[in-house]
């Protein structure tokens, strides 16, 4: 004991030396720590370099990333197929075509037989087909990664389409329909996309329960043999196997199944004229606001544009996270809602939109709607600071970099990369692209690129209860609510 508080004496007697004698005074970092957030300095980070996955193409032509991940005795695969619903010829199409393609059967197994053997290996099968893609996924344990292939295999390549899974999926997607109108949220996702785009196009067109009941086995066949196809699909595949092991799997199920011969071309599209649209929905408190406009896609060519990462800086300084311009103001100094965001979609294969949203009471309705058209305007007028433009940068930064936490995450950006047509070395660069960022760069995109004059404007909500007229603004459309789905 006494030799215990011996040490504990000295020990203490060190420690006060230490702190008096000049070679062991503080630094000058620990007397004085920083006040506030924008004192702290880090050390730069080293460049950061994605992990690549190794690529290769069956005989067929079909793409496939892999990467060995021997963690855990599982196997997982996943595909996008370049098609969907803007492809369909009759609305509703494409959305049944992926679902029965899982549950549909196949040439030599039904669809109970189908289910049973996936549940006896365990085996996780999902197909699904939306707007302007696919999805196909597989997982499995390692020793029963074979039979799920061989089964994905046929489902792709034989689907037959069971008439009474057939009548089940379009009872289940009527019942969506109908249920859809009962959140304000869904009415203003599918009114913006219609009002945008317009209702009879491609991108805006949305099937009514009479399109779901009007489909027939015959559809999905036409539409699966039009775009479900190798040359459209690609996979990545990542888990515990050997590549070599891996693809003559691969090719024993998917190398001989051929693509026709036919060329597809992407959906055309034209953009509608602005105005103010009012969805009437009495049973709700708070009123859902959505402005924006059509974005063409850019060109891959375009990859390295300086106005690519420009405009991606300006979106996050806009109208992303709790510091952005929207954010700020909308929520911090007015009050006025939980949430208000931009998106300026930047894309590569299919048009988006520039979007601008918030919900706010009914009560507040115009002074929200006025305050997201003023932030607009004013980020126009007045430009940016260099502080907002390096705290975007750094937020695009650090997300990108936890992008890739697993393996899956670095498969999945790979095959974005295959399907938009981008460069593989597109990930590699994206970092010093975001940083030589300036703010004369942001500042001329949003010049160039923000027509808020162009915007269209979508409210959902009870006009009695509103702050005022929304004619205030301009003429007003109404959209008639009506029955759900029809």
């Amino acid at each position: 004991m006494r030799s215990r508080h011996r040490w504990v004496l000295i020990g203490s007697l060190v420690l006060l030396v230490i702190g008096v004698l000049p070679g062991g005074r503080p630094t000058r970092a620990q007397q004085a720590p920083p006040t506030s957030w924008r004192d702290l300095r880090f050390p730069e980070l080293p460049p950061f370099r994605p992990p690549q996955p190794q690529a290769f193409r069956l005989k067929n032509g079909l793409r496939v990333f892999v990467l060995e991940d021997h963690d855990l005795p599982l196997i997982r695969l996943v595909g996008y197929l370049d098609a969907g619903a803007v492809y369909e010829a009759k609305p509703g199409v494409a959305g049944l075509t992926g679902q029965l393609l899982r549950t549909g059967g196949t040439r030599l197994h039904t669809p109970d037989e189908v289910d049973s053997l996936l549940d006896q290996k365990a085996i996780e099968v999902e197909i699904s087909i939306g707007l302007t893609n696919g999805r196909v996924t597989l997982a499995a344990l390692r020793e029963h990664f074979e039979t799920g292939l061989a089964l994905l295999a046929e489902l792709l390549t034989s689907p037959q389409w069971d008439p009474e899974r057939l009548e089940v999926a379009k009872r289940q997607r009527i019942t969506v329909l109908l249920r859809e109108n009962d959140d304000p949220e869904a009415i203003a996702r599918r009114e913006f996309q219609k009002v945008v785009f317009g209702p009879d196009t491609p991108y805006g067109r949305y099937p009514t329960t009479q399109d779901i009941g009007a489909i027939r086995r015959e559809d999905l066949q036409q539409f699966y043999e039009q775009y479900v196809r190798p040359d459209r699909l690609v996979l990545g595949v990542w888990g515990d196997f050997s590549t070599p092991t891996l693809r003559r799997w691969l090719e024993k199920y998917l190398g001989d199944w051929r693509p026709p011969r036919t060329s597809l071309a992407r959906p055309t599209f034209r953009p509608t004229r602005p105005g103010i649209f009012l969805v009437k929905k009495a049973d709700v408190t708070q009123t859902k606001i959505r402005m924006g406009y059509v974005v063409p896609p850019f060109d891959p060519k375009r990859a390295y544009d300086r106005d690519i990462y420009a405009l991606q800086v300006a979106n996050v300084l806009f109208g992303q996270g709790l510091s952005s311009r929207l954010f700020v103001r909308v929520r911090s100094q007015l009050g006025l809602a939980y949430y208000a965001f931009s998106n300026y979609a930047v894309q590569f294969d299919y048009p988006g939109t520039f979007t601008v949203a918030t919900a706010t009471k009914a009560e507040s309705t115009l002074q929200a709607l006025r305050a997201l058209k003023d932030e607009l305007e004013r980020i126009r007028r007045e430009g940016v600071t260099d502080e907002e433009v390096q705290v975007a940068k750094e937020a695009l930064i650090n997300s990108f970099v936890f992008e890739y936490e697993s393996p899956a995450d670095v498969i999945f950006n790979y095959l974005r990369l295959a399907v938009t047509g981008l460069p593989m070395d597109y990930l590699a660069r994206y970092v010093p692209n975001i940083q030589a960022v300036t703010r004369a760069d942001v500042e001329r995109v949003i010049r160039t690129y923000w027509k808020p004059e162009q915007m269209t404007i979508l409210v959902v909500g009870t006009p009695e209860k509103f702050d005022g007229s929304l004619t205030s603004l301009g003429p007003v459309q109404e959209i008639p609510l009506g029955t759900p789905g029809r």
